[in-house]
C-alpha cells in the first residue's frame, strides 16, 4: 500500500487552513517577552511561557506592525515600545497565522495594559521590600546639601523636554543665580535605561569631588514610564551615593522606587529647578539675617565698649584730680617740713662727726702709748701673737718715750 506523500508547500497549505479555520478570530494570550527588537517601527518579540521546573515550556515569535502600534498609542497613554521590553509580562490579544514560507507567527493587535501594570506592581513590592530589608529607603538623604549649591551632575536625555524645562527655570531665575551644570545623558525610558543610567552614575561616582549633588530629571509620561525607575540596581546604587541624589521625573501622583531612596523627591524637571532656586534664596536670607546680627551685635557691643570707655575716662580724670591735689599737698608739707628735716639731719652728721674724731683720736697710736701702752713692731710689723716670734728674733718696742731694740732669748705662750 503506497503511502500518501505532500510537499513541503502543501503540508505547510493544510496547516495554515487549519488554523485559519480554527482561530478565525484573535485571542488574548499571556506571556513574558524574552527577545525584542524593532525595525522601521514594527516591533519583533519572542514570547515565552516559563515552568518553574522545566524552564522554559513555550515559545512563539510576535510582531506587532508599525500602524497598530501607532494605532494603540493613544488607549495605552504611552508608545507600546513602553510595554514591549525583555522581561515584561504582557497580555496580548493576538492573531495566530502561519505562513507557507515563513512559517508561525502570532500578530500582535492590542495590549491588556492593565495586566501588565498589575506584573509590574507585584515586581514593584517585591522590590520595595527587599531595599526597605536592606535599609535603603531614603539612605542618601544622610548626605547633607552643601550649604552653597553650584555644581551640580544632571542624568537625562539630552533631548528630553524635561531637561529642557530644568535649563531654561535655572539659566533665567530671578535672582541671578550661576550654576555649573554638566549633563551624564541617559536613556529615560526603554530597556537601555537601567545600563546607562547606571553608567552615568558610575561616572559621577568617580568625579565626586567635582560636583555638590545630581538631579535625574525626565519629561512627564504616562504610569507605565515609571517602570524603568522601579529598578533595584538604580535604586541600590543611588541610595549608596556619595553626594545628595535629587529626582524630578515627572509624575504628579506616583512615586518610582528611585523617589523613595534619594535625597528629596520632586515631581518635576521645573520643581527640581525652583527646588535648587529656592534653596539658594533661603541661604541669601540666611546671610543677610547673619550679617544684620553682626551689625546689631557690633553696634551694640561697640556703643557698649565706649560707654565703659567714657565712664573709665571719667573715672580717671576725676582719680587723677584727686590724686594730683593730694601729692601736691604732699610736696607743699615736705616743702614745709624740709628746713627742720635737713636741720636736724644737719646736727646729727655733726654729731656723728665729732664722735667719730674723737674715736680717732682716742684709737689714734700716740694716744695709745701715752696712756701706757707698748707696741712690739718685728720687721715693722705689729707683732700680735708669740707664734710669730723665734729665738734670736731682733724686735723693736715703742713707748710713748722712744724705742727700744731686744732680742728674743726666750718666749713663752700663754695657754688657753
Amino acid at each position: 500500500m503506497q503511502k500518501e506523500t505532500y510537499t513541503l508547500y502543501q503540508l505547510n497549505e493544510y496547516i495554515r487552513r487549519i488554523i485559519a479555520l480554527n482561530f478565525s478570530a484573535p485571542v488574548w494570550v499571556t506571556a513574558e517577552i524574552n527577545q525584542v527588537s524593532a525595525s522601521r517601527g514594527h516591533f519583533y518579540l519572542t514570547l515565552i511561557e516559563k515552568d518553574d521546573l522545566e524552564g522554559i515550556i513555550a515559545q512563539s515569535d510576535a510582531v506587532l506592525w508599525a500602524g497598530r502600534a501607532n494605532a494603540l498609542r493613544p488607549k495605552l497613554g504611552t508608545h507600546p515600545s513602553t510595554l514591549l521590553q525583555e522581561g515584561m509580562e504582557v497580555k496580548l490579544r493576538v492573531r495566530p497565522a502561519f505562513h507557507e514560507r515563513y512559517g508561525y507567527k502570532l500578530t500582535i493587535e492590542d495590549i491588556d495594559l492593565s495586566f501588565t501594570l498589575g506584573s509590574l506592581e507585584q515586581k514593584r513590592q517585591a522590590i520595595l521590600e527587599q531595599l526597605r530589608a536592606e535599609g535603603l529607603l531614603g539612605k542618601n538623604r544622610k548626605c547633607p546639601l552643601p550649604f552653597i549649591i553650584k555644581r551640580i551632575a544632571v542624568i537625562s536625555a539630552k533631548t528630553a523636554a524635561g531637561f529642557e524645562d530644568f535649563m531654561k527655570q535655572i539659566e533665567h531665575n530671578p535672582y541671578g543665580y550661576q550654576y555649573h551644570i554638566r549633563l551624564f545623558e541617559s536613556a529615560m525610558q526603554g530597556t537601555e535605561v537601567e545600563r546607562e543610567m547606571l553608567a552615568a552614575l558610575k561616572s559621577i561616582r568617580n568625579l565626586k569631588a567635582r560636583f555638590d549633588l545630581v538631579v535625574i530629571i525626565r519629561g512627564g509620561g504616562a504610569k507605565i514610564d515609571l517602570a524603568a525607575f522601579d529598578n533595584y540596581n538604580i535604586a541600590e546604587m543611588t541610595a549608596n551615593f556619595p553626594i545628595p541624589v535629587l529626582t524630578g521625573i515627572g509624575h504628579e501622583m506616583d512615586q518610582s522606587l528611585l523617589d523613595l531612596v534619594v535625597h528629596t523627591a520632586l515631581k518635576t524637571p521645573t520643581a527640581v529647578a525652583q527646588f535648587l532656586i529656592e534653596y539658594h534664596l533661603r541661604r541669601e536670607s540666611d546671610i543677610i539675617e547673619i550679617g544684620t546680627q553682626i551689625q546689631h551685635t557690633s553696634k551694640y557691643l561697640l556703643n557698649q565698649k565706649n560707654a565703659e570707655l567714657k565712664h573709665l575716662q571719667d573715672t580717671i580724670g576725676l582719680y587723677a584730680g584727686t590724686l594730683l591735689k593730694r601729692k601736691r599737698e604732699n610736696i607743699d608739707q615736705m616743702a614745709e617740713n624740709l628746713p627742720y628735716f635737713a636741720k636736724k639731719m644737719l646736727l646729727s652728721a655733726r654729731k656723728d662727726l665729732n664722735n667719730a674724731i674723737a674715736l680717732h683720736r682716742l684709737l689714734d697710736k700716740d694716744s695709745i702709748l701715752k696712756r701706757g701702752f707698748s707696741l712690739t713692731l718685728k720687721d715693722g710689723n705689729i707683732i700680735k701673737d708669740t707664734g710669730e716670734l723665734s729665738s734670736g728674733d731682733q724686735i723693736v718696742t715703742l713707748l710713748a718715750n722712744g724705742e727700744i731694740e731686744s732680742k728674743v732669748i726666750k718666749k713663752t705662750s700663754q695657754k688657753k
